[in-house]
């Protein structure tokens, strides 16, 4: 009788496991905002155009986006 009702238990979970909410959709990139924190923060070190006029601060202009993307992430405070 436990058998059977932890069997019932557990396939109604897994059945409401299949109407589960899925993953939030990511949020919609604003061009506008990312060009203000660009202006803000970025250039003062890398350029306004990217092209850091400073030999100890990389250049970002060309780089690959997934290069970028990763930079970016691991220098998040």
């Amino acid at each position: 009788m436990k058998r059977a009702l932890a069997l019932l238990g557990f396939w109604i979970c897994a059945g409401f496991s299949h109407f589960s909410v899925g993953a939030a959709e990511p949020a919609k990139a604003d061009p506008a905002k990312g060009q203000s924190i660009a202006n803000k923060i970025c250039a003062a070190c890398h350029g306004a155009d990217g092209n850091s006029p400073t030999p100890a601060n990389p250049k970002l202009a060309g780089q690959i986006p997934e290069y970028l993307q990763k930079q970016l992430a691991n220098f998040k405070p």
